[in-house]
């Protein structure tokens, strides 16, 4: 079963020896997209999705907003642990 032997066939999976594949990879996915953004602007633009979109920023400043008040209220009394 030397044909099983993992490091002869090591450089099959190595991260850094994959480069020149990875790049192929990412130009097809690339030209895939590319090709198909006609196809993709038609199709994301129905729905709900422009709308989520629109709303995405004053949505997220709201959260920010909420996560620092959550913490000032969960840690307002750890000042007082570390002193005492």
């Amino acid at each position: 079963m030397d044909w099983l032997d993992t490091g002869k066939l090591a450089y099959l999976a190595d991260k850094w020896s994959l480069g020149p594949l990875r790049l192929l990879n990412f130009s097809c996915i690339g030209l895939l997209l590319w090709a198909s953004r006609f196809w993709l602007k038609h199709a994301l633009s129905w729905g709900p999705l422009p709308e989520l979109g629109k709303a995405s920023l004053q949505v997220f400043s709201a959260r920010v907003i909420f996560v620092f008040i959550g913490l000032a209220l969960i840690y307002e009394d750890a000042g007082e642990q570390v002193e005492g």
